[in-house]
């Protein structure tokens, strides 16, 4: 089984709640590079993923689509609790859809406890889906674990996004 996983940058440094567009355009981006990659490995296909909001979210959505297995990687206890009802239910829907949990820590928020749940993804997965406006130090971990790296963003037009390129 490849296990590819989806690392993303939070919505609010990907346009914001509202830009419809640019959304679509990583949809489109996320489509494309899922549907790819299952017919590369003849469906043994399978997606690590945090089910942040955004790009991460929208992976296990199309995973359902293409019936492509999926697990989560829960950094805390109620991650999504100051989240809007209508993303908590989105949450948990596709959380209980998913073929496995990997709980990383249990109890409050921390910082170091959503690095410890992407470091994770990366060391899991064989290839990595990354949504990032920037080249960060997950780009650099995942290079450090000799990685292949998708840039997902690195296909959707200046038009589509004022975001800075990698």
């Amino acid at each position: 089984m490849v296990k590819i996983g989806i690392l993303s940058a939070r919505v609010q440094d990907l346009g914001g709640f509202h830009d419809e567009k640019f959304h679509n355009a990583i949809k489109e981006q996320l489509s494309q590079h899922l549907s790819e990659l299952k017919q590369n490995t003849n469906g043994r296909l399978t997606l690590l993923t945090g089910l942040n909001l955004g790009p991460e979210t929208w992976a296990a959505e199309l995973c359902l689509q293409f019936n492509i297995p999926y697990h989560v990687y829960i950094p805390f206890d109620k991650i999504c609790q100051k989240w809007m009802q209508s993303s908590q239910t989105t949450y948990y829907r596709l959380l209980k859809r998913a073929v496995n949990k990997v709980v990383i820590d249990t109890g409050e928020f921390s910082v170091a406890k959503l690095k410890a749940k992407e470091i994770k993804i990366i060391e899991d997965s064989d290839t990595l889906l990354m949504v990032y406006p920037t080249y960060g130090y997950l780009h650099k971990k995942a290079n450090e674990e000799s990685k292949t790296v998708i840039n997902v963003l690195a296909s959707i037009s200046d038009e589509d996004s004022g975001l800075i390129e990698l």
